[in-house]
């Protein structure tokens, strides 16, 4: 049970990896999504697996009508 989940953890990541956005600045940004019966913490431990070395949030986004909850992270260096 516990590969399963990891393996959808990866792939969650993966997909939201080849939507990366860079800013002007050459920040780069990755939207990650928990909607629906995901939570926010979902976001959190997907953003701590991308960035081990902690990372940056904006853009939290949560409407509660649509069980939508979205944000973006860059990695810290």
């Amino acid at each position: 049970m516990k590969n399963i989940a990891y393996v959808l953890l990866v792939i969650g990541i993966a997909g939201c990896t080849s939507m990366t956005a860079k800013k002007n600045d050459g920040t780069v940004w990755v939207p990650l999504s928990c909607s629906g019966i995901l939570q926010w913490d979902t976001c959190f431990k997907e953003a701590n697996a991308l960035c081990p070395k902690g990372f940056n949030m904006a853009n939290k986004n949560e409407q509660r009508s649509s069980q939508s909850r979205t944000m973006e992270v860059s990695c810290k260096e």
